[in-house]
């Protein structure tokens, strides 16, 4: 277990054992355009029947960047607000469960062999039937007697980036933002899937910015851009490369982990 993995352990238990803040743990399941449309409509469908709407708390705790994007788009279509951590941990004892802790849903889901049927999309990676467009979608705060199925109208929808679809959708979620005390990203800074990746940046809102590596600097920067980020803290492995390549803007401090 490296200095990272460590790191990110001990700060989940602290958490947990602090105020018991359920946690979301995801296999990485998302590998089309498409796959991520049928997993947000999946996610919309298992919420809701959680009693999952508008106003509760979806906290997440992620190893990889992909299965996010799929509960993610699910929470902002609801107008759920979105906690995002990210530590690389093991937590064997937790088994694939949704359930609902004080306004708050907790979903854990270990290892993809063990994740539930419904985490993942079908294998042919089918598109669901439309019949409504996104324009169509009722005003926040929702009533379950009232809520609209995802549907989005675009182009060769099965040729879609990742981003396209989230511009999509996010297009009528303009007041959506993820919220959290520390953004824990594991996924490449460059990977159009990655917390900071693409059309995700503006909606971030955190104190604290963990990073593992420098890959991508311009992303890196763009997100510093935003008032709410104060701290970015670095493996010391990184701390030379960070200093000479990024400068940060004036509210930033640079922390080593």
């Amino acid at each position: 277990m490296g200095p990272a993995t460590a790191l990110w352990r001990d700060r989940l238990h602290r958490c947990l054992a602090s105020n018991a803040t359920p946690v979301v743990l995801f296999p990485d399941a998302v590998r089309s355009a498409a796959s991520l449309w049928a997993g947000m409509r999946t996610w919309t469908h298992h919420l809701r029947n959680a009693g999952i709407l508008a106003g509760d708390v979806v906290v997440c705790a992620l190893p990889s960047g992909d299965g996010l994007l799929q509960l993610l788009l699910a929470c902002l279509w609801d107008g759920i607000s979105v906690e995002i951590h990210s530590p690389d941990c093991e937590l064997s004892a937790l088994l694939g469960r949704v359930e609902r802790v004080d306004g708050t849903v907790l979903v854990v889901s270990l290892l993809p062999e063990m994740a539930p049927p419904w985490m993942h999309a079908p294998a042919n990676g089918g598109w669901p039937n439309e019949s409504r467009s996104l324009t169509s979608r009722c005003s926040h705060p929702r009533q379950p007697d009232r809520l609209e199925e995802p549907v989005v109208r675009l182009r060769d929808k099965r040729g879609l980036t990742h981003a396209e679809l989230l511009h999509a959708v996010m297009e009528q979620c303009r007041d959506a933002s993820l919220q959290g005390r520390c953004v824990l990203s594991l996924v490449d800074w460059h990977h159009e899937s990655g917390l900071v990746g693409g059309v995700l940046a503006p909606l971030l809102c955190a104190e604290e910015l963990f990073v593992l590596s420098a890959h991508d600097i311009t992303a890196i920067e763009r997100v510093l851009g935003h008032e709410p980020v104060s701290h970015v803290l670095v493996g010391s492995v990184d701390e030379q490369r960070f200093r000479q390549v990024l400068t940060l803007p004036s509210h930033v401090t640079l922390r080593l982990c």
